[in-house]
């Protein structure tokens, strides 16, 4: 459905943001569509398959609509994790959820665990408009 859509529509607006802006702040169904499917490929390539989890630590972003979409766009689900969230409790998260990677947004990532945690995803990747750094691979 999305397909078909970004193709009906590719030049009409579909998300808003303030933070993100292509036109009027608004970004159109073509561009949406691009950056899933870009986004998709990427995790794909590091290794998510169809029925993994990803995380996503972030606050209120339009980068989270872009990701939450392309996980869904290649069969993975989200574990969404708050950037509050305390060391314990992701800790737990992390354990219990069999989190395949974790997409970390830059102003989350200090709260993260020392990096050799057992306890973390095989895969992190720091975030800001696209990945930037794999802390973990």
């Amino acid at each position: 459905m999305l397909v078909v859509q970004a193709d009906r529509h590719e030049t009409k607006p579909c998300l808003f943001s303030t933070e993100r802006r292509d036109r009027e702040g608004s970004i159109p169904t073509g561009r949406l569509f691009e950056e899933i499917t870009t986004l998709a490929g990427y995790l794909q390539q590091a290794g998510v398959t169809p029925g993994n989890r990803i995380a996503i630590m972030s606050p209120n972003h339009p980068d989270m609509v872009f990701q939450i979409l392309a996980a869904w766009f290649i069969g993975a689900s989200v574990v969404p994790i708050r950037p509050d969230e305390d060391t314990e409790r992701l800790a737990h998260i992390f354990q219990s959820s069999g989190i395949r990677l974790a997409l970390v947004r830059d102003v989350c990532i200090k709260r993260f665990p020392a990096h050799n945690d057992s306890s973390l995803p095989p895969s992190i990747v720091q975030w800001e408009s696209g990945p930037r750094t794999a802390i973990r691979s």
